[in-house]
């Protein structure tokens, strides 16, 4: 039984990171189910690797290069018509969302008479959300929230007031295929030093390049550790990385298809607050300090306030490359004593359950209101 994964085609790749670990998860669980990542970029073949996936033109980003160009409308119509084909052929019996939902895959799915299922990462405009009219969360027929409730007590109680029934997995990450050791031979970096992964999520927006242009001019100062620097791009990652001038440090450049396993092997890993980012870097035993990135629907410095609370990340101090120079001697030397923890992992198998007893279902007729038909 096919089942589609849909992820938005946003600024970073944290829908398809989350939707590729999902449907790993089936595929090894679940073996009546056949995952299908729908999804539009270059992140598609980077990240979802051995999971089957299309790869459709995005709208989003149609949107944004040619939104004010006459031809706009004519392209938007047929991007629709290539998704609607695209989900006929496949015949799926359910449909996963991650938390942004495009309304005419909606309608697609609903004329197709296939379920639904959201998976709602925690967002920080959630009381709003709810309130439109056109909130699609209480016509879906399954709703899981890949995290714990005890980490988002406001938005568990923001649901139940809703009268939203969610189930609450636990976090949703990818995990590392390879052990450490293969994968810094892989990478080609000498066992006797730190390993130390700067990475800065999918895109190569202005926020990026300052992120690792702040953490490249603090490991430039940290003079008393013998490191070898991994700077990971993203798969959307097209700008140019300033190297500072004479940098000290064993210097590897990378791309992110294997990030799971990069940041397994880690010592340090310099990162931002998203959430796959967080969890897939605090998933070892590497020490993390992450700097937020400014987003419209998620709070990355509350993330990682949380985390600070709970695992070895911190916040970053950007306030000068001297102290966070000082703050990642801090806590390569807090890793040094204390134990190692081991991987953590997340809680599926209520949802793979529950995905596959929606796929046996016969939808039979649409799950939408008339009011998500209205063009």
């Amino acid at each position: 039984m096919t089942i589609a994964l849909h992820a938005v085609h946003a600024i970073g790749a944290g829908h398809l990171a989350r939707q590729t670990a999902l449907a790993r998860y089936l595929r090894a669980h679940q073996p009546g189910l056949a995952p299908v990542i729908l999804s539009s970029g270059p992140a598609v073949e980077d990240i979802c690797g051995e999971v089957p996936a299309m790869e459709l033109p995005s709208a989003l980003r149609m949107h944004m290069i040619l939104g004010k160009d006459p031809v706009f409308p004519k392209l938007a119509a047929a991007t629709v018509q290539i998704w609607f084909a695209a989900l006929a052929s496949l015949r799926p019996k359910v449909v996963v969302h991650d938390t942004l939902l495009w309304p005419p895959l909606l309608r697609a799915v609903a004329l197709l008479g296939a379920r639904q299922a959201l998976c709602l990462r925690p967002r920080k405009d959630l009381a709003k959300y709810l309130a439109k009219s056109l909130c699609p969360l209480r016509e879906m027929d399954l709703v899981f929230v890949p995290d714990d409730p005890g980490r988002y007590p406001d938005v568990h109680s923001r649901l139940e007031e809703a009268g939203v029934e969610a189930i609450w997995t636990g976090p949703i990450f990818r995990t590392a295929t390879a052990t450490c050791e293969d994968t810094r031979r892989q990478l080609g970096v000498p066992p006797s030093t730190l390993m130390v992964v700067v990475v800065s999520g999918a895109g190569s927006g202005t926020d990026s390049q300052r992120h690792f242009l702040d953490s490249l001019a603090a490991l430039r100062l940290v003079s008393e550790l013998r490191l070898s620097v991994v700077v990971t791009l993203g798969p959307l990652f097209t700008s140019t990385v300033s190297i500072p001038e004479h940098f000290p440090r064993a210097l590897f450049i990378a791309r992110s298809g294997d990030l799971p396993n990069i940041l397994a092997a880690a010592d340090l890993v310099l990162c931002r607050g998203g959430y796959g980012s967080l969890h897939e870097a605090t998933t070892g035993d590497a020490a993390v300090l992450a700097t937020p990135a400014a987003r419209d629907y998620d709070d990355q410095e509350t993330r990682i306030k949380r985390f600070a609370a709970e695992t070895t990340c911190e916040l970053a101090d950007n306030a000068s490359p001297h102290k966070l120079a000082a703050q990642i001697t801090g806590a390569l030397w807090k890793r040094s004593q204390r134990q190692a923890t081991g991987v953590r992992s997340d809680a599926l198998s209520e949802v793979g359950k529950r995905l596959v007893k929606l796929a046996r279902q016969n939808a039979g007729s649409t799950s939408l209101p008339m009011h998500f038909w209205n063009v």
